[in-house]
Parts: C-alpha cells; structure tokens; sequence
C-alpha cells in the first residue's frame, strides 16, 4: 500500500507468507519499501527473518516490527545494519510487573547496542488516559525515550466525551514535551508528533489487510481488532468507523501542534524531530528521501558556550550528555558505512569526551569528522595536534569582524578574535581544514567586503554569510529589528562588492552577486544544515516566482518588519 513518501507498506501479520510478501515488493519496483510485521511475542518468525534478509541491505528499505513482549536481543542481532524500528506493545490500562520493566529496560539496551531504538507502542483508552503521565514517565527509567500513541476512543462516545479524551492525551503529551534541560531533548518524545513522513508508524495509515484498505490503528489493538478477528462486516461497524476516521483526524492535528512545544519557534521542527534527533538509521532515510546532496549525518553535542553574542543568549552547561546513546550512534556506523559525521553544538569542543567521541568515530569508520566551533579553543596548538591525531579533519568557524573591534563587539567576549584566528591558523597548522562564515547584520554590514576578502586571502579559508534568523523570546541579546538590515540596505551596501551570500531570496541575492554562487564544496556541510534547519517563509507574491523552486525564501518576522515590497519575483517563462 503506497504510504505518504511514494514508497510501498506492506503489513504482515503473524501468519502471513512473508517470503511472497517480500517478493511481491520486489516485483513492484518501488525505490522505498517499509515492510511492516507483528508478532504478538518477544521475537520474529525466521520466516519473517529470511524475508526482509532476501530483500536485502536495500537502501530503500525500512522495517518496522511491532512485538506483543520485549524483543529479546537476538532479535537486533537477527536484523544488524539494517533499517529497523521496533515496538514493544504496552498498555496504558495494565499494571506494568517487575518481570516486564525488567525485559523492557534489557530490550531497550540491546536495541541501543546495535544502534536501534526501542520504542513503547501504547494502547489507551478513555478510561485509561489518566494513566498514560505515570507510564510516560516510567518509560525513560528504562530506557524507551520513544513513545507512540494509538488511542482507542472504542464506541459511541458523544463529543463532549471524545473532546475529554483529547483533553486527557494532550495533558501528558504537552508534559512530555516541556521536561528538557536546554538543548537536551525531553526525556520522553511522543513520535505521533513527527512530521508525517517520517516516523516508523502512524496510526491512521492506510494498509492492505484481507482484502481491503484499513487505518494501521485498527490492527494495532482494541476495539476494531477485536471486530476483524470476529470477521464482522464492515457495513456492520461504518457509522463507528467513520466517527473513529474523524477522531483520527482531530488526534493527529493535536499531536501536530504539540510537535511544536519544544523546539526553539525560529528552527524547523520537521528537521529538529524528524532529523537531527533521529538515529543513524532514521538520518540515512531522511538524506536519501529530502537531501540527497548532503554528504554527512550529524550529531548534537549539548554544552555551554565561550561567546555572548548579540544575536544568540549563552548557552549555560546542562546535564551531561548521555555518552552512551552518543557510542550507540557511533557504534552503529560499522553497520551503516557512512564516510563523514558533523559534530553540532554551541561548543562542542566543551564537552570533557570530546577527544574519546572523535576517535571513537574513526574507528567506527568515519573518515572524516566535521565540528562547529567558535574557534576559541583551537588557540592551543598543542590541543590542536591532539584533536587531529583523535581524526577530527575539518572545522567551521563564525568570524564577525576583521578586527578585534567589530568582532569583539559582536561577540561581546574581549580576546575573542584573537583567540579565533590564532585558533584558525593552529587548525590549519595541525592539517585541520578550516571553514569560515558570518551573519549579515546591521552591525557589520558595511565591512562584509572586507571580511570576506580577509576570510579568503588572508587566512585562505572558504567563506560565506548567510541570513540572520529571528529567535524565540528571551533566546537573543539584542532584538531581531535592531540586528537584521533590510534587503534594500544590503543592496546599496553590498552590490557588486561580495559574492558569498548563502540563503538569501533569490531575487535580492541576484541584485547583490549576479549569479555568483558559493560553491558547495566551500559550505561546512553543518552550515548547509543549519541554513535547511530554519523556518522560512514565502509571501504569496513569491507563489508563481520561476525560482521559486530553488529559493529558501525569507522569514516571516522580516516581513514584518520590513515588508515584501523589496522581494521581486521571476516570471515564468510563457
């Protein structure tokens, strides 16, 4: 059954011919296949083994497999380097025993050694939600950070009940949501509140089973389960299920909302949730569906920061980072055979492991390890030769000014451009390659051209500015209004001066730069991603601009700010 990304489902329930499954998919020639399994136990029929095996290390293929117990370990060994989501089946209604907490926390751990996650697929009713917030959190003590929702609203219910039942999920969800530590993600994420194409499962997909087309939610358990094992007709149940499709819909824009609770409102939360937190796997899917130029996966390393720059608010330490999931991660790339890792964070060079992390990604089979930093620390040329001998190959480094002036002003740290290049020339000494970039502000937008030839000539590094993106409240120094330049005044100032613009509208960055392009090999492949990774807008005026395709447009705080009278979209070509 086609799902949302254009690739095939198929659903296989215990006693399915999985082998002839598995062939039919061949047979269609899909580019993406999910193959979807049950087993109402702790582990898969070998015949459902040999099947996904026979399919191959497709690099379409994606299996998730929905268990009755805690997958047993050889389960994640069964399945090695490939695309898998398990999903222990748990009950929002059932007191959970010793004996299951114990399996789950031992599931849950296996998974993660093989770079899986464990997930809890949770069963609740109306007279079961007021249980879900203590089971939401048990699940991270044992190890299950990953939940999925599938609410069974059963018969009948009257809407001011099914708006109880909403009320009662979106409790615990938005609770969920809001328990993080700064830049650490909750301790429990609620994947229906993942972009829509990206999760193992959603609840109200469209499967094949006996004959006809049926929500996945009707074959996970509860009422309509029990229906479609009596062999009911469905002209039986249409009134209840046509009530059931419309709850799904209300359930699923809650949860859509609720995806945007704790990322930060200027980010796009489809890459935050979708991507950035995903697991190797889950990243690899992502690449291959939406960026398929991206030549790196990526990791967040939660830290505090050195600069207090105007455009940002500094980052204080939280709690540690969990070095575990990070190994888990890393580990998991002697299955997946990915060349290049970029290391994220506000400086990520502050985290104690820093050394023991880059290593550990070499020897896990990056060739090539990325960071983003300020620069600071690199001033140690001795520290500089360690990270290199730990295999890091390649750094991106902000540089606000040419000056210990501007730049200093801007970072509002004293010593930080000396720092900075000192650090850049210690990198380059140490064989690191170094790249360079800015922000486009109102504070420094008349000494972009010299930055940008200081960038180049000077220290011989790749440079490129790029857009300001606005901020939630609180999360900058100084106001978006009195940091951003209008586009108007970045055209008087900068036209046919620079020629590193990066994620501007088209439009403006023709009237600066020609069609003068940064070319990509010139682009940290973390600055591509943090340009992908904000929220930006088109006004309607831009709907039938012919570049519109390949424009990120602008953000929706600018426009209100300055307006889209400066945006001059291309026509189409009759």
């Amino acid at each position: 059954m086609p799902d949302k990304t254009g690739s095939l489902a198929v659903l296989c329930r215990p006693g399915t011919d999985y082998e002839a499954a598995a062939g039919l998919l061949l047979l269609s020639g899909k580019k993406e296949i999910h193959f979807i399994c049950f087993s109402d136990g702790d582990s898969l029929p070998p015949a459902a083994v040999r099947a996904v095996r026979g399919l191959g290390r497709n690099r379409g293929l994606h299996i998730s497999a929905i268990f009755g117990k805690p997958p047993r370990p050889g389960v994640f060994k069964a399945l090695a380097g490939m695309d898998f989501s398990p999903y222990a089946r748990i009950s929002a209604g059932e007191k959970l025993t010793g004996g299951f907490l114990r399996a789950l926390a031992g599931a849950a751990g296996a998974a993660c050694g093989y770079g899986y996650r464990l997930r809890g697929l949770i069963s609740v009713s109306p007279g079961t939600a007021g249980r879900l917030t203590a089971l939401l959190e048990e699940l991270p003590r044992r190890g299950v950070r990953y939940a999925l929702l599938n609410p069974d609203p059963g018969r009948g219910l009257s809407r001011k009940e099914e708006a109880g039942f909403l009320k009662a999920l979106s409790g615990p969800v938005g609770l969920a949501n809001k328990k993080r530590d700064g830049d650490h993600p909750p301790r429990i994420q609620i994947e229906n509140t993942l972009a829509g194409d990206e999760g193992g499962l959603r609840p109200w997909d469209p499967l094949f089973s006996r004959g006809e087309i049926y929500p996945l939610c009707y074959l996970l358990g509860g009422s309509f389960r029990t229906a479609l094992e009596k062999n009911e007709p469905r002209g039986k149940y249409a009134a209840w299920e046509k009530s059931f499709l419309k709850f799904g819909s209300l359930f699923s824009s809650l949860m859509h909302g609720a995806a945007m609770q704790w990322t930060e409102p200027s980010e796009n939360a489809w890459i935050t949730r979708s991507f950035l937190d995903g697991d190797i796997y889950s990243q690899r899917r992502f690449v291959r569906r939406h960026l398929p130029g991206m030549g790196s996966v990526f990791m967040f390393i939660a830290s505090g920061c050195l600069n207090d720059c105007v455009f940002c608010q500094r980052k204080k330490p939280g709690q540690e980072n969990d070095l575990a999931a990070i190994n888990s991660f890393l580990d998991s790339n002697r299955f997946v055979g990915h060349s290049k890792i970029s290391i994220l964070g506000n400086e990520p060079l502050l985290e104690p492991s820093i050394l023991e992390i880059i290593a550990r990604a070499r020897e896990r089979g990056f060739r090539r390890v990325e960071m983003m930093t300020s620069g600071n620390i690199l001033r140690s040329a001795e520290f500089c030769r360690r990270l290199a001998g730990a295999g890091l190959t390649e750094v991106s480094i902000p540089l606000m000014g040419c000056s210990a002036r501007a730049h200093d002003a801007l970072t509002s740290t004293p010593g930080s451009f000396d720092d900075t290049i000192a650090g850049i020339a210690a990198a380059a000494a140490a064989g690191i390659k170094v790249y360079t970039h800015t922000n486009a502000l109102k504070q420094n937008l008349r000494e972009l051209p010299e930055i940008e030839t200081f960038a180049r000539k000077t220290l011989k590094t790749p440079f490129c500015i790029f857009s300001l993106r606005p901020k939630g409240p609180g999360a900058m120094r100084l106001p978006y209004a009195e940091l951003v330049p209008s586009y108007s005044e970045m055209i008087k100032a900068l036209s046919g001066r620079v020629d590193s613009l990066l994620g501007f509208p088209i439009c403006v960055q023709r009237r600066i730069q020609g069609d003068a392009e940064v070319p990509a090999g010139e682009i940290a492949d973390g600055v591509k991603l943090y340009m992908m990774h904000q929220n930006y807008t088109k006004p309607a005026k831009c709907g039938n601009c012919a570049a519109a395709p390949s424009c990120m447009g602008t953000f929706s705080r600018y426009t209100e700010i300055y307006g889209d009278s400066e945006l001059s979209p291309a026509r189409k070509a009759d």
